[in-house]
């Protein structure tokens, strides 16, 4: 799963290279990015067996994608200094997998406080 995620890294990196030409900084054309930083908490939980493996979509699936909406439209930094000072590709790629490693994170946090429950 991980050269999964670096292949959509570098492939979103190039396509946002090149969209870049066209448009101003992240436009919401690229998605992409949306997908490399979706990633990072999926590939993490996909990992570990749930309580209820047929409901995974909403014990784990759901609230990480909550979770890196909610980090995405508030960009906490280092995502906003991402996405207002690297105004490139990498830029473009960098604000959503920052949100991703807050989803996950959170995500964590959240789970081991409700698995003694």
């Amino acid at each position: 799963m991980l050269a999964f995620f670096v292949l959509v890294y570098v492939l979103g990196t190039l396509a946002s290279k090149e969209v870049l030409k066209y448009t101003s900084h992240d436009p919401s054309i690229i998605v992409i990015d949306e997908v490399a930083g979706q990633l990072i908490p999926l590939i993490y939980i996909s990992a570990f067996p749930l309580p209820s493996p047929d409901k995974w979509w909403l014990c784990a699936a759901l609230p990480a994608f909550i979770l890196f909406r909610i980090f995405d439209i508030t960009k906490p930094f280092p995502a906003s200094y991402f996405d207002k000072k690297l105004l490139n590709a990498h830029g473009v790629m960098l604000d959503d997998i920052a949100a991703g490693v807050y989803a996950l994170v959170f995500g964590l946090i959240i789970s081991l406080s409700f698995a003694h429950i």
